[in-house]
């Protein structure tokens, strides 16, 4: 995990960034910190950004929206042109190949 300047140097606006984070250069998790609070403001930086869990299309990049955070989810999106691999490993190709997506 990194803050969100090391991999955006250029964008000033994610230098004071501190309830914010990367997992790679293509997860974005902006996590509700506060006891009580329901929405998070998250800034997205210059990129296209998909929601991990419906895969809509959440932001062009370069702005602050406030999400709307239930108690049981945290806010996660992906960087656009990143690759996530989320299938099963298995021992060969072969097997591999038949487990789900």
């Amino acid at each position: 995990t990194r803050p969100l300047f090391f991999e955006f140097p250029k964008d000033s606006n994610t230098y004071g960034i501190d309830r914010q984070f990367l997992v790679g250069s293509g997860l974005l998790v902006s996590p509700v910190l506060d006891l009580g609070v329901t929405s998070v403001n998250a800034y997205f930086p210059p990129a296209l950004w998909y929601d991990w869990y419906s895969h809509n299309l959440t932001s062009k990049g370069r702005e602050t929206l406030e999400l709307n955070t239930p108690l049981n989810h945290i806010q996660i999106h992906i960087r656009g042109g990143s690759v996530i691999p989320t299938q099963e490993p298995a021992l060969t190709t072969t097997e591999s190949r038949k487990n789900p997506f």
